[in-house]
């Protein structure tokens, strides 16, 4: 974020402009970031679009089904904005838990255990902390998968022999 100290505009990284009209933006601020960071922002922005435009489409159907209920003048179109009514709602609050939701947590995984954890206020908001004490497994950060598995170490003087190759020499004896 910038700072304004008077006349002098400094970034996060100590970095000073002189001139207030040369003031960092966000664009400038995430250049001048490592990739590993840039694509974590950039991902998360990407998630969070994705996830607003699917909300923004199913409240826009959702209207459109009240507008055709409404022109409608059969008993039983009551029951149908009322259940038109109740999915808007739940479209409202999976928009504010996905708002609410930690970054790098898969969110469907999420939904489910806050649902079943009475992890969920009463807005749709996440209560993490909550969430985090229910089911501390969803915050870990996943394990390297070690992909050399078939590897012993060094053997016979700085070789590096692969569990085949051992077997093999094993077999010959």
């Amino acid at each position: 974020m910038a700072e304004d100290t008077g006349d002098h505009v400094t970034d996060d990284d100590g970095a000073q402009g002189t001139d207030k009209n040369v003031a960092l933006d966000y664009d400038t601020w995430l250049a001048k970031q490592d990739d590993a960071t840039k694509n974590m922002v950039t991902g998360r922005f990407h998630n969070l679009e994705s996830a607003h435009s699917r909300v923004k489409e199913e409240r826009n159907t959702l209207r459109e089904d009240l507008a055709s209920i409404k022109k409608d003048k059969s008993l039983d179109a009551d029951g149908k904005v009322e259940a038109i009514s109740a999915k808007l709602d739940a479209a409202e609050k999976k928009n504010i838990f996905l708002e609410t939701l930690p970054q790098g947590i898969n969110p469907k995984n999420a939904f489910l255990l806050a649902q079943g954890n009475d992890c969920l206020e009463k807005d749709g908001s996440l209560d993490v902390d909550k969430l985090k004490e229910a089911c501390p497994e969803l915050f870990t950060t996943p394990k390297k998968v070690v992909t050399n598995a078939g590897n012993v170490g060094d053997v016979d003087g700085g070789v590096n022999q692969s569990m085949n190759t051992n077997l093999r020499l094993l077999a010959i004896r």
